[in-house]
């Protein structure tokens, strides 16, 4: 699935917290400063890593910057396109 469909997806408190953790921000810091509880925002951040079929923060990074999803990271490093 294409970078654009998956991010449709996103509702508009996940792209927000998507622009927090991209960034480098705690749920601490992404809790206070959106004024929602860290719990919530680890609920956003769950949502939207699933959403976009990413593992982890680095892979969301990844993602973000290529377009590849985690099926295709996990895809291209078996065939040795991407370095482990």
């Amino acid at each position: 699935m294409k970078v654009r469909k998956l991010i449709a997806e996103l509702t508009s408190r996940e792209l927000q917290i998507l622009d927090f953790v991209i960034t480098g921000c705690t749920s601490k810091y992404i809790s206070s400063k959106l004024e929602i509880s860290i719990k919530t925002v680890e609920s956003h951040r769950t949502a939207l890593m699933k959403k976009l079929q990413v593992d982890s923060v680095n892979r969301l990074i990844y993602f973000m910057l290529t377009g590849l999803n985690c099926a295709e990271i996990i895809r291209d490093s078996n065939e040795g396109l991407v370095p482990s």
